[in-house]
């Protein structure tokens, strides 16, 4: 089987040791973390099955030799309002404390 991402609940001390990317919600095959497959996502997820911009992100990270990648639509429940109002209320640090933001386009 290839290359799986898998969503964990990494944020220790945090700083610098991961990649957040900055995207366009929206478009087609867009996959969101969910209560119903939290589960599933924290097993791993093959690469292949995620948006292009996602995979791009993905190689990215990986050339500059970085374990953690955050994407807000996979790090953060989509249909828990306390988990989304929480996140969100720590963007700016989340961003902030990357050691780098992809944005794409």
């Amino acid at each position: 089987s290839g290359c799986k991402l898998r969503v964990t609940k990494h944020r220790e001390n945090g700083k610098g040791d991961y990649i957040t990317l900055s995207y366009c919600w929206g478009g087609p095959k867009n996959i969101c973390l969910r209560k119903d497959n939290l589960e599933e996502l924290e097993s791993g997820i093959e690469i292949h099955f995620l948006p292009q911009t996602f995979q791009d992100a993905i190689e990215v990270t990986r050339k500059l030799d970085i374990r953690f990648l955050w994407i807000d639509a996979l790090c953060i429940l989509q249909d828990d309002s306390d988990d989304k109002l929480k996140e969100i209320w720590n963007m700016g640090e989340i961003y902030r404390d990357s050691f780098v933001t992809i944005a794409a386009s």
